[in-house]
């Protein structure tokens, strides 16, 4: 079992490499809001361009993916080395398919980066969004 500062090592290597954006040079803030919840990361330099501009299109794919239900897509699959990010096979995210046309997913671009707005009307549909994150949030 991986404990302590090696397990966060591979858990930035993993990040990295399916996010596509440094993870040391970037900052995760995930939001319980009352209709759902928000994934925005930034950049922690405002001059990162480059950063800032590689989380606005991942998230984007994220958002795009999760919005058509594509979540092995927006998760990672494992396939050409994109590791998982959270497995898809987990009950939060197959209920989150299942309520699938009740949860709305949107991007917005943020002065230093972006996030991704996950919202429902349905209150079944808060609740899953509320695991999901955490799951993401604690992969």
């Amino acid at each position: 079992m991986i404990r302590g500062k090696e397990r966060i090592c591979v858990t930035l290597e993993r990040r990295e490499k399916a996010m596509r954006f440094s993870q040391t040079a970037t900052r995760y803030h995930f939001l319980l809001i009352s209709n759902g919840g928000v994934i925005q990361v930034q950049t922690k330099d405002p001059a990162d361009l480059t950063n800032r501009n590689d989380i606005t299109v991942r998230l984007g794919h994220i958002a795009k993916a999760l919005g058509s239900g594509d979540f092995a897509k927006a998760l990672g699959s494992g396939d050409f080395g994109i590791p998982i990010l959270v497995h898809t096979d987990r009950p939060e995210v197959q209920e989150m398919k299942r309520l699938q046309k009740n949860i709305q997913y949107s991007f917005e671009e943020t002065p230093n980066g972006g996030r991704v707005v996950i919202s429902s009307a349905n209150k079944q549909a808060v609740e899953v969004i509320h695991r999901f994150l955490f799951l993401w949030r604690n992969p």
